[in-house]
């Protein structure tokens, strides 16, 4: 979650706004009407404006009816992670509406995007 060395500190309520506004600096956010996210895909859930939970989620399957994802920073689990199904309903994931996703396949990769200083 940090990295002190390359200036990466884990800070709630922040590094999911620095996610989603980085996705969408670099052109790669989507948004459902966009079409439906695939596998590796970042996906960001609950509506903060709804009081929902956000949350954020690594696709392994994305169904019509169901997902299928790796979850991270789980505290139930003794290795903070584990993979979860939930039901899609079109628009949210076991309610938990679909804000948008990282559309892994549209980062552009540059020399200067993978130098790490």
């Amino acid at each position: 979650r940090s990295d002190a060395e390359l200036g990466s500190h884990w800070e709630v309520g922040k590094n999911i706004s620095k996610l989603v506004s980085g996705a969408k600096n670099l052109g790669c956010w989507r948004n459902l009407r966009d079409g439906m996210p695939k596998q590796g895909d970042i996906v960001l859930i609950g509506d903060y404006s709804k009081k929902q939970m956000e949350h954020i989620l690594v696709v392994e399957e994305w169904g019509e009816k169901e997902v299928k994802s790796f979850d991270y920073g789980q505290f139930d689990t003794t290795a903070c992670s584990k993979k979860v199904t939930r039901k899609f309903d079109g628009k949210s994931l076991n309610g938990r509406d679909v804000v948008g996703f990282i559309d892994i396949d549209s980062i552009p990769l540059s020399r200067y995007a993978l130098e790490i200083k």
